[in-house]
C-alpha cells in the first residue's frame, strides 16, 4: 500500500476517495502500469499540470519498486511537463535498471543452459520471466535476484554447478540472527560477488500464509513457455 493514512472502511473501499488522498499517490497509481489508457493519461497530465512534490513522488516510486514504470508513463504521457532535473533523474535510473536487468537475464539464461546440460530440471519464476510475461519488457520491472525452483533431489548438483561458476552460499545462512521464517523456507541463496548477482534456489514454495505447498512436481503440468531476450524458457 502506498497510502498509510487511517481511513474508514467505506473510504478504503472507494478508489476515488483513496486516490484523492494525495496527488502524488494518485499520480503514482496512474503510472504504475505497463499500458496506460487515454483517460488515465489525461488525468496524469492534469496532476502534473497542477504541480507535484517530485522528490516525494520519486521516493514513493522507489519505495514501491515502480521507478521504471513512473519514468515510462511520464515519458509517454507528459515528458515536457516534468521539471527537467527530475525527468533526467528518472531517465538515468530507468537506463541503469534496464542494464542491470539485461545482465541478470543473461546470467539466468546461462544458468538454465548449465542446469539443462547437466540434467537439473528447474522452473525460473519472478525476475526476468515475470518482467517479460506480465510487464511486456524487461526494463519495466525492478528485480534484485533470480529465482529457480528445482527438485530437492537435484539440490546437490545445482549447488556444485553454481559453485563451479564462482557463486558462494550466502553468509546470511551462517548467522544465528537469521529470521525463523527464512530458516524454515526451502531455499538456498547463492551470490556471485563479481557479477553482483544473487540466485535463490527453491525446492518448494512453502509459505506460512499459503494453505498448500507447491513443488516442482506439482507445477510441471502447468508450465508455459515465455519469450525472454530472444530466447524461450
Amino acid at each position: 500500500m502506498i497510502n498509510t493514512r487511517k481511513t474508514s472502511v467505506a473510504s478504503a473501499l472507494n478508489p476515488k476517495v483513496w486516490l484523492a488522498a494525495c496527488p502524488e499517490e494518485e499520480a503514482l497509481v496512474c503510472c504504475a502500469r505497463a499500458k496506460m489508457d487515454s483517460q488515465t493519461a489525461r488525468r496524469l497530465r492534469e496532476l502534473v499540470g497542477q504541480g507535484l512534490d517530485w522528490e516525494n513522488l520519486i521516493w514513493a516510486a522507489h519505495r514501491n519498486q515502480v521507478g521504471p514504470l513512473l519514468y515510462w508513463s511520464l515519458h509517454h504521457a507528459c515528458a515536457d511537463s516534468v521539471p527537467k532535473p527530475f525527468m533526467d533523474q528518472l531517465r538515468d535510473y530507468f537506463h541503469a535498471n534496464a542494464r542491470r536487468n539485461l545482465l541478470q537475464t543473461r546470467e539466468l539464461l546461462s544458468i538454465l543452459g548449465q542446469f539443462t546440460a547437466n540434467g537439473v530440471a528447474c522452473i525460473p519464476f519472478k525476475g526476468p520471466v515475470l518482467a517479460s510475461s506480465v510487464y511486456g519488457q524487461l526494463s519495466l520491472r525492478q528485480f534484485s535476484d533470480l529465482d529457480l525452483l528445482i527438485d530437492q533431489s537435484d539440490l546437490g548438483r545445482a549447488t556444485d554447478l553454481l559453485l563451479s561458476q564462482g557463486y558462494e552460499l550466502s553468509k546470511i545462512f551462517e548467522h544465528d540472527h537469521i529470521s525463523s521464517d527464512l530458516k524454515n523456507e526451502p531455499v538456498c541463496v547463492f551470490v556471485h560477488q563479481e557479477r553482483m548477482v544473487a540466485v535463490d534456489i527453491h525446492w518448494g514454495l512453502d509459505r506460512s500464509y499459503l494453505p498448500f505447498s507447491m513443488n516442482l512436481e506439482s507445477l510441471k503440468g502447468r508450465l508455459t513457455r515465455v519469450a525472454i531476450a530472444d530466447n524461450t524458457v
